[in-house]
């Protein structure tokens, strides 16, 4: 009876013992397995906050402005192929003077007259210094057609608006003037002053020819003499070639 008591006894503690340590085993899993669970939902919670981004504001896009295209000019002017609604290119005209070739043609008359220059100098003296071109040729200006002349009782031949002594007895000679360089390219003497601006006009009109241009002319060479009294100062006059 003793034994049966003892073994019921031992039997009771055993299972007693027991079951406390299984309560102790399933409480401290319970909490970690709860402490577990509230820190995958926290570890959730966050990464629900870092990927869900902030609600972004919305910006207003704008259009780009059209910029207005750029002309192309080129050095030269080109053709455009004549299609509809589409012009073709004008070619671009460049106005330039143009030259009229003219001859002379000599007097062949003799003409009679009155006054007379025994020597040009005594004709220069009676020139004004608004007609003497860079103080060294006589250009006396008129509003006359070309051709022969008798102006004041003494004849003159004129082109391009100048006046040119032509007498048959007065003597004198004229130079034919590169009016680009101020230069003599020839100076023509004849038997008499008309003879001289014949065979001067001649030349000039050969080498205006060539340039397509009146780059040449005929002029009387002015002599100046300083023992006479002039009505004017060539010191008045800087543009004049005089050393």
């Amino acid at each position: 009876m003793k034994r049966v008591l003892l073994f019921t006894l031992l039997l009771w503690m055993c299972t007693t013992g027991f079951g406390q340590q299984v309560e102790k085993v399933n409480k401290v899993n319970g909490d970690s397995s709860q402490k577990a669970k509230e820190s995958i939902r926290d570890t959730k919670e966050e990464d629900s906050e870092s990927v869900i981004p902030e609600k972004a504001t919305k910006t207003p896009i704008r259009k780009k402005k059209k910029l207005p295209r750029k002309k192309i000019y080129s050095s030269s002017p080109t053709r455009v192929k004549h299609s509809e609604g589409v012009h073709q290119a004008k070619k671009l005209k460049v106005h330039r003077p143009v030259f009229t070739q003219k001859k002379h043609k000599p007097y062949h008359g003799t003409p009679s007259h009155h006054v007379h220059y025994y020597t040009p100098m005594q004709y220069h003296y009676l020139v004004p210094p608004m007609y003497l071109y860079r103080g060294l040729w006589i250009r006396w200006w008129v509003d006359h057609p070309d051709g022969f002349y008798m102006y004041n009782g003494y004849p003159y031949y004129v082109w391009n608006g100048y006046l040119h002594r032509y007498s048959a007895t007065d003597e004198g000679s004229y130079d034919v003037v590169d009016s680009y360089t101020d230069e003599v390219y020839a100076t023509f003497y004849g038997a008499n002053i008309q003879q001289s601006y014949d065979r001067a006009a001649e030349m000039r009109d050969i080498l205006n020819y060539r340039e397509k241009s009146n780059r040449y002319f005929c002029a009387e060479r002015f002599e100046y003499n300083p023992d006479h009294h002039y009505d004017w100062d060539p010191d008045d006059y800087p543009d004049w070639l005089w050393e």
